[in-house]
């Protein structure tokens, strides 16, 4: 948490548009991560069961050696970052040394802890609430009222839901482009690659070299005469032409 706000934080402090704009994004961002983390949390813990008895039957509890990292894990993201922020990222803090080249130009610590206002320090924790209520508002409070009243009978929400719920038809326009571009390769492969291009290059010189040496090398019969018409021939070849 401490991260992505300092993250957040020295995008604003630059005072400059794309600066500007990355603040807004990251604050959306986070504003989004609280909804759908929240979204997860109410379905998967306070909503109502949608999968076959078997499968609940054999949930358990995790045994110790799976509890124990998480339970470690889970208070060094809650603690670690409010102990030990000031020795990382604070004023005047050398932990990092000379790992970590800031140009002075580009440094905006000081900026950020004293020169941007605490509104937008604080915008993030307020689009994080946002996002919370927002779900719980959504999925827990009045999912029956909301969906069954209005989606059900207003057509743009209909559509709308449906949009979203195709993941924004993400899967069909990569199907569209991607399978096109795939199949475009596949016949391109089958033509050039192993079509004109292999029947030009290897394959072809290979087969006619074959067939040039086996129809040479049916001209060995073992035979004298034979090879006094060939000597006569090349003579003849070599006189005239």
């Amino acid at each position: 948490i401490y991260s992505k706000d300092l993250i957040i934080e020295l995008a604003g402090s630059t005072f400059i548009f794309h600066g500007s704009i990355a603040f807004f994004f990251g604050t959306f961002t986070a504003l989004l991560t609280a909804f759908y983390s929240s979204r997860l949390l109410f379905l998967t813990f306070f909503g109502r069961p949608n999968g076959q008895k078997k499968i609940y039957e054999l949930i358990h509890e995790p045994s110790f050696i799976m509890s124990f990292p998480l339970i470690i894990l889970a208070l060094f993201s809650i603690f670690f970052g409010y102990i030990f922020k000031d020795l990382f990222i604070g004023l005047g803090s050398s932990f990092w040394g000379n790992s970590l080249f800031i140009h002075p130009q580009h440094s905006v610590l000081v900026d950020t802890e004293f020169g941007l206002p605490v509104f937008f320090k604080l915008l993030p924790m307020f689009g994080t609430i946002f996002g919370i209520i927002s779900a719980y508002f959504f999925y827990q409070y009045s999912i029956n009222v909301l969906f069954d009243a209005y989606f059900l009978f207003n057509k743009f929400s209909r559509n709308f839901y449906k949009f979203l719920s195709n993941k924004w038809y993400f899967d069909r326009i990569s199907t569209a482009t991607v399978g096109g571009l795939l199949n475009f390769g596949f016949i391109s492969f089958k033509t050039l690659d192993k079509g004109i291009i292999e029947l030009i290059g290897p394959s072809g010189i290979t087969y006619t070299l074959f067939f040039f040496s086996k129809k040479v090398t049916s001209l060995d019969t073992g035979y004298v005469p034979h090879y006094l018409l060939y000597i006569v021939i090349s003579f003849i070849f070599l006189i005239f032409f």
